[in-house]
C-alpha cells in the first residue's frame, strides 16, 4: 500500500465524518472554506492555536499569510483540480513544527470547489504508519466496500471486505471490474468512468443500476480517488444502496401513516412557522376554532397571533420561552378565540421540531379545556353546597340536643322527685319506670351526638394531662349502682393519678365510658372488672384501659362487626339487647384519633376482655393542659327572685328552676334569675357564693355574655360559675370554658349530679 504521508484525503466529508476519521491523527488535520474560516480542526490542530471559527492563515507565519492567500485564490479560481502543497518552517515551540500541508478541494454537489483538507506531514513520522493503521480501522468500520489499486502493478493492495455481488473482491479491480460486468443498461458509461478514474481522474458520487446473481436490480453510488503524488494508488468506494432504499421506502410508508393519522385524530393538531404563519392542521383543529374544514383555515388565518389567540401577547411569551429553553417541548395555558369571535380557555402543547433543510417549525395539539373550567366550577358548587349543608346539620344536631335535653331534664327532674314525695308504691314504680325509659332515650341521643360530632370534627387532638383517678371515680360512681342492680360484681382498679396523652379527658371518658357501658349491658351475671395502668410494649408506653367480663362473649364472624356504626352481635327482630349499636364503634373513632389501638379478647359465653391503648407522653405541666371534667349548656331569661341564697341559679324554663331547688333543698340555698340581664343586675346587688347559669336564655343576651359581664364586677373575677347547657359537644365546652365559665353541667343532670358539683364549689 502507498505510503499514507504523501496521500490526499476524501475531498468532501461533514466534519461529524472527518472527526471520525482524524480525530485520533497525530498530524493536524483541518477542514476550511474558501472565506478561510475553519469549519473542522482535530485534536493536533486545536493544539497548535488553529480553532474551529478562526481563519486558516493561523498555520502560517504573519510573513507568509499573504502570499499563502494569494496562491490558494489563484488554486480555487483555476478550479482546484490537483492537489495543493505549502510548506511553512517552524518559528517557535508554540509553533506548527509540520513543514508540508497537502490540501483536497472539497465540492458542492455541481463539482465546484467550496474549500479544502490540509493535512499536515510530521518530520518524526514520514513512515505514516500509524495514518495507515487509522485508514484501515476507518474502512473496516465503514458501510462503504472500501478497495486500494496499485496501478502500477495491476493489483488489488487493500480491501475492507471479501466479497461483493456474490464475488470476491478483487473483479472489483482489473480491465473490467464486476461493478462494469453486472451493469443494468450502463456498462460503457461505467467503463469510461473506471477508465477516466485509472488516468488519474477523481470520479465522485457517480450512481448506476447493476444486476444481482438473482436478477434483482439495484443502485450502487461509486467513487475514485488518486492516494499518491504519482497517481499509483486508486482508492475505489462503492456504496450498495439496498438498504437505504428500503429504508427509503420503509419511509415514504411511515409518512404515509403519519399524514393518515394526523388527518383522522380527533385531537387539535397543528404544524406552524416560529413566526407565525399556518403550515399544516388537521379536520379537529378546524373545528375546534369554528372553521368549515382544513382549506377554511388556511384561507383565513394569516397570523396566529392575531388570529386565534385573545390576547395576541401571549402566542409571543409561549414561542420565546420555548426557543430559549433548552427543552424540546412546554405545556402550557391560554385563551383562543374562534371564528366566530367567541372565546375559550385551552391547554396548548408546543414541540421544536426541523424539517430536512434544518428549519425550526413548531407542532403541537390544543386542548378544549372549557369543559373542564366548567367541571370545576360545578364541583366547586357542589363543595360549597356541601360544606353549607354540614352547617346546617351541625346547627340541626345542636338543635335536637338542646331540644332533648331541656324538655328531658325537666321529665328526669320530676320523676325523680316524685319517687322522693310519693305516697304509694304505685306511684314510685310509674316514676322508676319514667326515669329509666328516660335514661335509656338520653343514652341513645348521647350515642347519636357523640359520633356525628366525630364524624364531623376537623379538631386534632392536642396533648393534655388527664386527671385519671378523677375520671374513672365518676364513671365508678355511675356504673357501680346499675351494675349491682343487675347482680353483677363490679370492681376498679385504677393505678394512675394523671397522665399526658393527645387528647382531653372527655375523649379517655368516653372510651372508658362505652367500654364499661358495653360490659354491664352485655353481661347477665358473673363480673364487670376494669383496669387502668400505665404498661409498656415494644418499648413504648401507654395508658392501658382494661374492661373484663363474664358475658355473653361476641362469635369470631362478628368481631369486626361490632366496631362498625349501628352494629351489634345480636342484630334484627330477634336482637336480645337493648342500644343503637355505636358505642364500640365511637370508641375505635377515638382511639384511632388519639392515635392508640384497641383490641378484643373473647371466647363466645364465656366473656370479653376490651383493651385499650393511649400512647403516653411524658411532658411537663407546661407542656400540658389539665381540662377540667365538667360540661357547657344553655338555657333562658326572666325576672330576679330573692330567698337570700347563697347561691343564684340562672335559668327561664320555670321547671327547671323547681328541679334545682327541690334537688338543693337539703343542701344549698338559691336565688333565682330568669334572664341574662337579671342575672348581672342580681351579682351586683349580692355578693354569690357561685352561679348557676344556664347557657340559652332566650330573647336578650346568652348566658356566655351574662357570664362575661359578671366577670367584671367586682369580687367575681375568680368566681365560680357553671354553665349549665343542653349544648353538650366537646366543641361546646371548649368555648365556654375558654370564655368565661369555670365549669360545666350538661342537662340533663341527676340529684346527684348537682349536689356533687355544688358540694365542690
Amino acid at each position: 500500500m502507498t505510503n499514507p504521508e504523501s496521500a490526499g484525503a476524501p475531498s468532501e466529508g461533514t466534519p461529524a465524518l472527518l472527526s471520525t476519521i482524524f480525530d485520533a491523527r497525530p498530524e493536524p488535520v483541518f477542514q476550511f472554506g474558501k472565506d478561510g474560516e475553519v469549519a473542522y480542526a482535530n485534536a493536533a490542530s486545536e493544539r497548535a492555536g488553529i480553532a474551529k471559527g478562526e481563519s486558516y492563515l493561523r498555520a502560517f507565519s504573519e510573513t507568509e499569510r499573504e502570499d499563502v492567500r494569494k496562491r490558494m485564490d489563484e488554486w480555487f479560481e483555476a478550479g482546484a483540480e490537483k492537489l495543493k502543497e505549502l510548506k511553512t518552517p517552524a518559528e517557535n515551540d508554540d509553533a506548527l513544527a509540520y513543514s508540508r500541508w497537502t490540501l483536497t478541494a472539497t465540492r458542492d454537489a455541481k463539482g465546484a470547489p467550496t474549500g479544502a483538507l490540509a493535512i499536515g506531514t510530521c518530520p518524526a513520522c514520514r513512515e505514516g504508519k500509524r495514518i495507515q493503521e487509522e485508514f484501515q480501522k476507518f474502512a473496516e468500520t465503514a458501510v462503504e466496500v472500501v478497495v486500494v489499486y496499485d496501478l502500477d502493478e495491476d493489483r488489488m493492495v487493500y480491501a475492507n471486505r471479501s466479497r461483493f455481488l456474490d464475488r470476491p473482491v478483487e473483479e472489483c479491480c482489473g480491465d473490467e471490474p464486476i461493478f462494469v460486468k453486472r451493469a443494468a443498461s450502463e456498462g460503457e458509461r461505467v467503463l469510461e468512468l473506471w477508465n477516466r478514474a485509472r488516468r488519474g481522474e477523481t470520479i465522485r458520487n457517480e450512481t448506476w443500476e447493476v444486476v444481482d446473481t438473482d436478477g434483482e436490480v439495484f443502485r450502487l453510488t461509486g467513487s475514485f480517488a488518486p492516494m499518491r503524488d504519482d497517481d499509483s494508488l486508486l482508492l475505489t468506494t462503492i456504496a450498495d444502496h439496498r438498504k437505504t432504499d428500503e429504508l427509503s421506502r420503509a419511509l415514504v410508508v411511515a409518512e404515509g401513516h403519519y399524514r393518515q393519522l394526523f388527518e383522522d385524530l380527533p385531537l387539535a393538531l397543528y404544524h406552524t412557522s416560529v413566526r407565525g404563519s399556518v403550515l399544516k392542521v388537521n379536520p379537529a383543529f378546524a373545528k375546534m376554532f369554528g372553521y368549515d374544514d382544513v382549506e377554511d383555515v388556511h384561507a383565513r388565518v394569516t397570523d396566529l397571533k392575531r388570529d386565534l389567540y385573545h390576547n395576541p401577547e401571549d402566542r409571543d411569551r409561549i414561542v420565546n420561552r420555548l426557543v430559549k429553553s433548552s427543552k424540546r417541548f412546554l405545556q402550557t395555558e391560554a385563551t383562543f378565540k374562534r371564528k366566530d369571535g367567541s372565546t375559550f380557555d385551552a391547554l396548548i402543547h408546543m414541540h421544536k421540531t426541523y424539517d430536512r433543510a434544518g428549519d425550526m417549525f413548531l407542532a403541537g395539539y390544543v386542548l378544549d379545556r372549557s369543559m373542564q373550567k366548567a367541571t370545576e366550577r360545578a364541583l366547586d358548587d357542589a363543595k360549597r353546597r356541601a360544606e353549607e349543608n354540614s352547617r346546617l346539620k351541625s346547627n340541626l344536631l345542636a338543635n335536637i340536643s338542646h331540644e332533648f335535653r331541656t324538655p328531658m331534664n325537666g321529665i328526669l327532674g320530676m320523676a325523680s322527685a316524685m319517687k322522693q314525695v310519693a305516697s304509694s308504691p304505685l306511684v314510685t314504680r310509674m316514676a322508676g319506670n319514667i326515669a329509666e325509659a328516660g335514661e335509656r332515650l338520653m343514652r341513645t341521643l348521647n350515642s347519636l351526638l357523640q359520633m356525628s360530632d366525630l364524624i364531623s370534627s376537623s379538631r386534632d387532638p392536642i396533648l393534655q394531662k388527664v386527671d385519671v383517678r378523677a375520671t374513672f371515680a365518676a364513671l365508678e360512681k355511675h356504673y357501680r349502682p346499675r351494675a349491682e342492680k343487675r347482680g353483677l360484681e363490679f370492681s376498679m382498679d385504677v393505678r394512675v393519678d394523671e397522665a399526658a396523652v393527645t387528647g382531653d379527658s372527655d375523649m379517655v371518658r368516653l372510651v372508658a365510658e362505652n367500654l364499661i357501658d358495653n360490659a354491664v349491658k352485655f353481661t347477665g351475671k358473673g363480673y364487670v372488672r376494669v383496669t387502668v395502668e400505665k404498661r409498656r410494649r415494644e418499648e413504648r408506653r401507654h395508658l392501658a384501659i382494661e374492661v373484663a367480663d363474664s358475658g355473653v362473649g361476641v362469635p369470631l364472624e362478628k368481631r369486626k362487626a361490632i366496631f362498625e356504626e349501628f352494629r351489634q352481635a345480636s342484630e334484627g327482630r330477634s336482637r336480645a339487647y337493648e342500644g343503637a349499636g355505636l358505642g364500640l364503634s365511637i370508641c375505635a373513632r377515638i382511639v384511632k384519633m388519639m392515635r392508640g389501638e384497641i383490641e378484643l379478647d373473647t371466647t363466645p359465653g364465656e366473656g370479653s376482655v376490651f383493651l385499650a391503648r393511649l400512647p403516653l407522653h411524658e411532658a411537663d405541666e407546661s407542656d400540658a393542659e389539665t381540662i377540667d371534667e365538667t360540661s357547657i349548656e344553655s338555657a333562658f331569661e326572666n325576672e330576679i327572685e330573692i330567698r337570700g341564697g347563697e347561691g343564684l341559679y340562672v335559668e327561664d324554663d320555670a321547671s327547671n328552676r323547681e328541679i334545682a331547688e327541690f334537688y338543693l333543698m337539703n343542701h344549698r340555698s338559691l336565688d333565682f334569675a330568669h334572664t341574662g340581664a337579671a342575672a348581672v343586675e342580681a351579682a351586683k346587688r349580692k355578693q354569690y357564693r357561685f352561679i348557676l347559669m344556664d347557657v340559652n336564655l332566650g330573647a336578650g343576651f346568652d348566658g356566655l355574655e351574662a357570664a362575661q359581664r359578671i366577670r367584671k364586677i367586682k369580687g367575681y373575677e375568680e368566681a365560680p360559675i357553671v354553665a349549665i347547657t343542653s349544648y353538650a359537644f366537646p366543641a361546646d365546652r371548649a368555648k365556654l370554658l375558654d370564655e368565661g365559665f369555670s365549669h360545666f353541667l350538661p342537662k340533663p343532670f341527676t340529684q346527684e349530679d348537682l349536689v356533687d358539683l355544688v358540694s365542690r364549689l
